[in-house]
């Protein structure tokens, strides 16, 4: 397999181990040739490919996931064992999910600050996810001059509604709008039954809203 990466070709090879997954994969370049074996746990979940280190609960749900260190190293198992420890900078995500298996929130650092987080909470009823809300960090001047090179300082939090989601009638999960897109819905998309119409994104005559004068729009 050829993959391109900026303006160089590069052929990616993927070795199958047992169970008929991936062993291992080789990129060339023309010039140097890498290979990166894969760890998987005793469950068959993938720990490690090279670029990310994945960690799974007992139920085999995805919990984190940290960047790549120099030197990782792992057991037969697929257990960490060097580093020990990593920077909040290092961790990508952390999942989270509820007694229903419902995957709840995710939460990711704020790129350049320590010790700052986005936190996004999805809602759902029953089995469809019908919002997401996102708690971001607010931050005010860094005043310049001595403090021109540094993080500008954090004076609250910013709770919003990202995204609601409109859903056919029937009940399949097939997803129609997102409040976070609502510019570009589509107005065939035509009319939905009374009964469905309490859904965000629905105006009481049954059509699927497109906020042209929202600020989004502009």
């Amino acid at each position: 397999m050829l993959v391109a990466r900026s303006s160089t070709i590069h052929d990616l090879t993927h070795t199958l181990g047992a169970f008929n997954r991936i062993a291992s994969a080789r990129v060339d370049d023309g010039t140097t040739a890498t290979t990166t074996p894969f760890v998987y746990d005793r469950a068959g979940n993938l720990v490690f490919d090279g670029a990310y280190w994945y960690r799974y609960d007992a139920w085999n749900r995805l919990i984190q996931v940290v960047e790549a260190l120099p030197g990782m190293t792992f057991s037969g198992d697929g257990v960490l064992v060097t580093p020990t420890t990593f920077a909040q900078q290092d961790v990508v995500a952390v999942f989270s999910y509820d007694a229903l298996g419902r995957l709840v929130g995710r939460q990711a650092p704020w790129p350049g600050v320590p010790d700052e987080w986005r936190y996004e909470t999805y809602l759902y009823d029953g089995d469809r996810r019908i919002a997401e809300r996102w708690d971001d960090p607010m931050f005010g001047s860094n005043n310049g001059g001595n403090n021109a090179n540094q993080p500008p300082p954090v004076t609250g939090r910013l709770v919003r509604t990202e995204r609601e989601y409109v859903y056919t009638p029937g009940y399949v999960d097939e997803f129609i709008a997102a409040a976070g897109s609502d510019c570009d819905l589509p107005s065939q998309m035509g009319s939905i039954p009374p009964k469905y119409r309490r859904a965000s994104g629905v105006d009481p005559g049954g059509q699927v809203r497109i906020a042209s004068n929202s600020s989004r729009c502009k």
